[in-house]
Order: structure tokens, then C-alpha cells, then sequence
């Protein structure tokens, strides 16, 4: 027990053990594996799952169950042994003196803040901005979420993560079925799940919402156990990429996020945040440049899942078919320009409900993480 609680606060002082948290990563992909390979071998390969009934044909040399069993088993025990690795490694490095970390915390301060008027009297109305900092400096401060360290922020941090984590599969078990296409057949997708990745940015940092995005995922499979490893993949791939365009697009490339100002009333600082109307009409084009282009990334992913999950991608003769009709295959071009219409317009409400959340809680978000130390 003494053993644990010192590697326990090891990993919390030394800021090179986040590393460590992307273990859970292929820990949580060898468990899913094996879980879904027990399913499978326990339901005899058919698994009743909507209008997917279908995909669920039984092998019988159970090949199938034969490969998830031994890559599960692989990578669970390949991720085990590099944990205890590098547990091992670390609680043979040297320590950090104290007086060092106290010295790191005050030369790692955050930006001052500059005047804008040269001159002010008690009474005046003053307005103070921060210093504006350098790409670099920003993409690392929010890759991190750290501008100094801080035991209280740290453990703020890890408890806002868990949550996020939690709050974010239970919308990803809400999945909304039945959405009928042009040509007869139906999707479902899950609508709420990427609205908690904006969200988190704000809260805990690039990184570990990265790690939100890559571990979700695959915590439904494992709660949910009748879909595909290939499905749970898409949707890691698919909610990573969205998460950094919108990181990208919204605070680099359009710059629409909040301004925090501080201004000086009767000679006391009163701090605020602001939307401009730049920012406003910045969050609006944000909005529909970040919708579509994450609606027509998720269409084009569910095309390509098609492929992984009902043929065999190489081979061409290898088609889809909607209701037993002939030439309605996603080989025809037509059918896959309809395909791909219709799932950007889907997926691109389903953003701009999820962006517009966003802007209504954003000013929440930020004063939040300002008033527990995460920035």
C-alpha cells in the first residue's frame, strides 16, 4: 500500500508521467477486444442490433473469435508490461528537490497585464488586455493546460476528466436510429457525443481531451459489446480529428474565442469577458466553416466503414445493397455523391446544434477554469 501511494504521487508531481496516461489507450482496446470476442463466442455470432442484424453471420471455424481473443490478448499484455516498465523507471529516477519545483513555479508565471491608457486618475474607467502570445506559446499552453504547476489545479484537472469522460460516454450510449436515406436504407449515429469535446478544451487542456476523444470510445464498446471494433475505431479516428479542427479553426485560425478584459472602476480591478461584434460575426462564419467540414469528414467516414464492416475493401466486386435492389451499391458514383449529401447535411446540423451549445456556455466554461487554477 506505502508502495502505491508513493508511485500515486510520483506520477502526480513529475510532469513526464502524462505520458503514461496514453497506456490506457491500447489497455482499453486489448480489453474491448476480448470482451467482444466473448459476446461473440457466447451469442453464437448473431447479435440482434437494429436493421444490422445481418452483419453478425456466424463463422464456423470461429476465425474470427480466434483473432480478437490473441490481438486483444497481445496488446493487453504488451501494455501491462510497459506500464510496470516504466512505473519501475520512474521510481528509480532521481528526485526533484522542492526548492527547484518552487523555483520552476515562479519564473513560469502567467502573461501581465498592460495598460492601454497612458494615464488614469481615481474615477477613471480603464481597460487592461493581456499580452498576446506567440502560436507556439499558445498550442503549448493549451496542449497542457498548465501555466504554472499547482497540486490544487492538478487534482481539479484529474477530477474534471474523469467526469468528462463519464458525461461524454453516457451521451455517446444515446444514439438516434431510423434516419431513412434517399434510396430506402437507414443509419444511426450518436448526436450528442463530440458536444462534450468542445467543452472539455477549455476546461482541462488539448491533451487531455485528446485523451477523452481516443478513450471514449472504446469504454461504449466495452459497456456495449454489440458493435464492431472496426465502428469503435471510426469513432475514436473521427472524434480526435473534430476535436483538433475545432481546436485549430476556432482559437488560431478565425480567433473567435471570448476576450477577457479587466478594467478599473473607482480604482478596483472588475474582470469580465466580452464578445465583441468581430468575435461574433468571427464565431459565425467559425460555425459554419467548422460544421461542414466535420459533417463531411464523419459522411465519409461512415462511406468507408461501410466497406470495412460488409466487404472486403480490395475487392471491387465486394458490394453494398439497400433492400435487395439492384445497381443501389455505394460503387455507383451517383448513389455515392446522394450518400455523401445527405450524410454532410446530417452530421452538419448535428455540429451546428453542438457549436451553438458551445457559444451559449462559454463564457461558464472560462470563468470556471479560471476561478479553480486550470489556466
Amino acid at each position: 500500500m506505502l508502495l502505491l501511494r508513493a508511485l500515486f504521487l510520483e506520477l502526480k508531481t513529475n510532469k513526464n508521467c502524462k505520458a503514461l496516461l496514453l497506456l490506457l489507450i491500447p489497455l482499453l482496446v486489448g480489453l474491448t477486444l476480448i470482451i467482444y470476442g466473448i459476446v461473440l463466442f457466447s451469442t453464437e455470432g448473431v447479435i440482434d442490433h437494429g436493421d444490422h442484424n445481418h452483419l453478425r453471420a456466424r463463422f464456423q471455424l470461429t476465425l474470427e473469435e480466434i483473432i480478437v481473443f490473441v490481438v486483444g490478448s497481445i496488446i493487453l499484455f504488451f501494455t501491462l508490461a510497459s506500464f510496470c516498465v516504466s512505473c519501475f523507471m520512474l521510481m528509480r529516477s532521481p528526485k526533484q528537490k522542492q526548492l527547484e519545483v518552487d523555483h520552476a513555479n515562479k519564473t513560469n508565471l502567467k502573461p501581465k497585464a498592460i495598460v492601454n491608457c497612458d494615464l488614469f486618475q481615481l474615477g477613471d474607467y480603464c481597460v487592461f488586455t493581456f499580452k498576446k502570445l506567440s502560436f507556439k506559446q499558445r498550442f503549448k499552453q493549451d496542449f497542457f493546460a498548465r501555466s504554472k504547476f499547482s497540486f490544487r489545479s492538478e487534482l481539479y484537472r484529474l477530477c474534471l476528466v474523469g467526469v468528462l469522460i463519464a458525461l461524454n460516454l453516457a451521451l455517446s450510449l444515446i444514439e438516434i436510429p431510423g434516419i431513412v436515406l434517399p434510396w430506402g436504407s437507414s443509419i444511426q449515429f450518436r448526436f450528442f457525443n463530440t458536444a462534450i469535446l468542445f467543452i472539455a478544451v477549455r476546461l482541462v487542456g488539448l491533451l487531455s481531451t485528446s485523451l477523452v476523444a481516443l478513450i471514449t470510445p472504446w469504454l461504449h464498446l466495452l459497456i456495449h459489446p454489440i458493435h464492431t471494433p472496426i465502428s469503435s475505431l471510426f469513432y475514436m479516428v473521427n472524434d480526435f480529428l473534430v476535436l483538433w479542427i475545432f481546436y485549430f479553426f476556432f482559437f488560431h485560425l478565425f480567433k473567435a474565442e471570448v476576450i477577457q478584459t479587466t478594467t478599473v472602476v473607482d480604482n478596483k480591478p472588475f474582470s469580465q469577458l466580452v464578445n465583441t461584434k468581430k468575435t461574433k460575426w468571427t464565431k459565425f462564419f467559425s460555425l459554419l466553416v467548422i460544421s461542414f467540414l466535420c459533417g463531411f469528414i464523419e459522411g465519409l467516414g461512415f462511406y468507408f466503414g461501410y466497406f470495412l464492416i460488409l466487404g472486403n475493401v480490395s475487392s471491387l466486386g465486394l458490394k453494398i445493397y439497400y433492400d435487395g435492389l439492384q445497381q443501389r451499391d455505394l460503387i455507383n458514383s451517383s448513389n455515392v455523391l446522394f450518400f455523401l449529401m445527405t450524410t454532410t447535411a446530417i452530421f452538419s446540423i448535428k455540429y451546428i446544434f453542438e457549436m451553438l451549445f458551445f457559444f451559449s456556455v462559454e463564457k461558464n466554461v472560462v470563468n470556471i477554469a479560471n476561478h479553480f487554477g486550470l489556466y
